[in-house]
């Protein structure tokens, strides 16, 4: 048991135990009566509290603190190519020739599913994208990469780019 006194001058006692690896409050009480007993749900992550008079209260009591970045992945580095569709397409846009990769998480989606995740909006292109090649996982990401490399290069390459740079780089 471990003892202090709080802002009241009560004095405070309470029992730990080590429960998930982490020590954890499971008994309180006060000078003044007052006695808790602490039940930990381990699934919903939840501290139930029952007092002297039998009332069980659900409170947040020594639980983990949420960690915002695993709510979302703002560099996109969650994303495994292993379990993704990938695509190699073509289109026009802007009158020049335009060749692009696009990937879709989850195995086995056609390519027209990839693309239309990609761009929920082909305006932009004088011809709208169309899919020259479609593969699953990191050998049809490899392959992917490679074909956009080489369909840029016969199509005029640096000659005739949409903009300054290889698919590449």
């Amino acid at each position: 048991m471990s003892r202090h006194s709080n802002a009241l001058g009560l004095t405070c006692e309470y029992r730990w135990e080590i429960i998930d690896g982490q020590s954890r409050v499971v008994e309180h009480q006060t000078s003044d009566g007052e006695h808790f007993h602490f039940r930990y749900d381990r699934e919903a992550r939840t501290t139930w509290v029952t007092d002297v008079l039998g009332r069980e209260l659900e409170i947040h009591y020594n639980k983990d603190a949420p960690n915002p970045l695993s709510w979302l992945d703002p560099l996109g580095w969650a994303g495994n190519p292993a379990n993704a569709t990938h695509i190699t397409y073509e289109g026009i846009k802007n009158g020049k020739p335009y060749v692009g990769y696009a990937s879709k998480p989850g195995l086995g989606h056609s390519a027209e599913d990839v693309l239309k995740y990609r761009y929920q909006n082909t305006s932009g292109f004088n011809q709208a994208p169309r899919p020259i090649f479609v593969g699953d996982g990191q050998a049809g990401k490899n392959t992917a990469r490679g074909l956009e490399q080489r369909v840029f290069e016969d199509r005029g390459g640096q000659e005739k780019p949409l903009n300054d740079r290889t698919p590449l780089e």
